[in-house]
């Protein structure tokens, strides 16, 4: 069980980091958007959703094609971090170049809009050079490091936060409030590696960047696409609506983000192990895809059920009344996490065993249809159109994700469909107990209701002897 040992020691790492990533994050949004106001915190949202388009192009799937390559051999380590770091020097400086032209043609009377933008772009180049330290540590399976990192970014935003209201700050103040969170994580990062991973003094080969580009252009793709799907709706919203109407589907949209953590976690702990395991054990390739689609499944629906109940009180404890129409669209938007998280492992199947050509066709067709659905609905429904585009692309993407897996030979076992039944009507009892607890305090509701659907799946066998293995060798993995 040593791999579970190592899955689960990263797993706990990531959890326990995001847990609090997740708190910071909270508290980081409340004040944020409440301080900024609508149009404000839309301003920002445009700014970090045109970057994180972009900031794609600063790395080019080089850092998971790096994942994957050194899970399988640690040797190549040190050769794939200069030369992917030499590589992304380039790539970076075209892809602030891009940026600048892009805001100057699109966005000249708007200063403040271009002068957030920029800074969120050198935000944004320093997270891609922190990626390639990450993918080091990811790939030699030491998530704790990446863990750390994580929380302090967080620590840094929402002191920088509290700071920034305190002294009244203006936009262009909480945009600097980025660049000096990841100013703080690529130095945390470079610390760790010049001092636990660096071994020797590889060399820059430009002899071998062609041959790492054309591997990982696939991964790159991939990744375009879906900060596509992810950002897109965001970006064309600010152009045909106004940064108002982009504050109120970020307001829903930033809480499904941070819900969007929980596959992440996993997926980031199994995506090394898998690649390993696909090349060696197909038996635990397996093993592991069927256990993933089961905790997705677990955790998805009742977040899905709960949400849809609670959202007008969650975005009037969070956003208050100025953010009342974003509830509708946490409402559709719950529903492409619950899609996400149930759709994962089997992403993480193509990814793992070398389809990322597959991966990459898929979230390019998402990608166009994104485009296409946006184009017809912004005009008339606005961020509503928008939400029911990103479900409805949500559903694609994991359908046919489902079907590529299914003709690789690993399909879901027909318990997988009682397995589904079981969660779908615990998820529904507990929405049921949800409603009956009418107005009580809405952390002690969703506490009370996290523990009746967790006692109605074991009362439902939804829990097997393996799954008890598995929580007995976190437990010890988080004691060894």
């Amino acid at each position: 069980m040593s791999s579970v040992r190592t899955i689960a020691k990263n797993s706990i790492f990531l959890a326990g980091s995001s847990a609090l990533s997740l708190i910071l994050g909270f508290f980081y949004a409340v004040y944020t958007a409440r301080y900024l106001g609508a149009e404000g915190y839309g301003t920002i949202a445009f700014a970090l959703s045109l970057c994180a388009i972009f900031g794609v192009l600063m790395d080019l799937g080089l850092s998971q094609l790096a994942i994957r390559d050194i899970s399988r051999d640690k040797s190549i380590s040190d050769k794939y971090f200069f030369n992917i770091i030499a590589f992304k020097f380039i790539l970076v400086l075209l892809t602030l170049l891009i940026i600048v032209v892009t805001m100057n043609i699109t966005s000249p009377n708007n200063s403040d809009s271009i002068k957030v933008v920029y800074i969120i772009a050198l935000s944004t180049s320093l997270a891609s050079f922190n990626g390639a330290f990450g993918f080091v540590f990811q790939s030699h399976e030491k998530m704790e490091y990446t863990s750390i990192g994580t929380t302090l970014n967080g620590i840094i935003m929402l002191l920088g936060a509290l700071l920034a209201i305190n002294q009244r700050f203006s936009l262009i103040g909480f945009a600097f409030i980025y660049l000096l969170a990841n100013i703080v994580s690529i130095g945390y990062s470079f610390i760790i590696f010049a001092t636990k991973f660096f071994k020797t003094r590889a060399r820059i080969d430009v002899g071998i960047w062609k041959a790492l580009l054309i591997e990982a252009m696939p991964f790159g793709f991939t990744g375009l696409f879906v900060s596509m799907f992810y950002w897109l709706a965001t970006v064309m919203l600010s152009y045909s609506k106004g940064n108002e109407v982009v504050g109120w589907y970020n307001a829903a949209y930033r809480l499904i983000m941070i819900l969007l953590i929980l596959p992440q976690i996993l997926n980031t702990a199994l995506f090394p192990v898998m690649s390993n395991f696909y090349m060696n054990s197909s038996d635990k390739f397996r093993f592991i895809q069927l256990k993933s689609f089961k905790y997705m499944m677990v955790l998805a629906l009742p977040i899905g059920v709960g949400t849809t109940i609670l959202a007008d009180r969650i975005i009037s404890m969070i956003f208050g009344p100025a953010f009342s129409n974003s509830v509708i669209a946490l409402r559709i938007l719950i529903w492409s996490t619950v899609i996400i998280f149930i759709g994962s492992p089997f992403s993480n199947v193509l990814a793992a065993s070398n389809r990322q050509m597959v991966v990459a066709k898929i979230t390019a067709f998402c990608a166009i249809e994104i485009v296409l659905l946006n184009l017809l609905v912004l005009p008339k429904f606005s961020y509503i159109g928008a939400s029911f585009t990103t479900v409805t692309v949500v559903l694609t993407s994991t359908l046919v994700s489902i079907f590529a897996s299914f003709r690789m030979g690993y399909a879901i076992p027909k318990e997988g469909l009682t397995l589904t039944i079981k969660v779908i009507l615990a998820s529904v009892l507990m929405g049921i107990f949800v409603v009956c607890l009418g107005q009580l305090n809405l952390f002690l509701i969703i506490s009370a209701a996290a523990i009746f659907y967790f006692i109605v799946s074991y009362l439902l066998s939804v829990f097997d002897k393996d799954d008890i293995k598995i929580f007995r060798n976190i437990l010890i993995g988080a004691e060894s």
